[in-house]
């Protein structure tokens, strides 16, 4: 089957996809172009679950 699916998984608390292109039966990963705002928004919540996790990781030790 051609076209294209969104691949989604959980991680944690959040879902997080990729949407794939299949050709003859071969996925291709085919990410959309972010405009601006999108991609500030994205490096900010990346940065956002490193901090968390870090703080997380610090709380947790014996």
């Amino acid at each position: 089957m051609d076209g294209v699916i969104e691949l989604t998984a959980p991680w944690r608390d959040d879902w997080y996809g990729m949407p794939l292109r299949f050709t003859a039966g071969t996925p291709t990963v085919c990410l959309p172009p972010l405009d601006a705002t999108e991609a500030v928004q994205l490096q900010a919540a990346a940065k956002l679950r490193t901090a968390y996790d870090t703080i997380t990781k610090e709380t947790q030790r014996p």
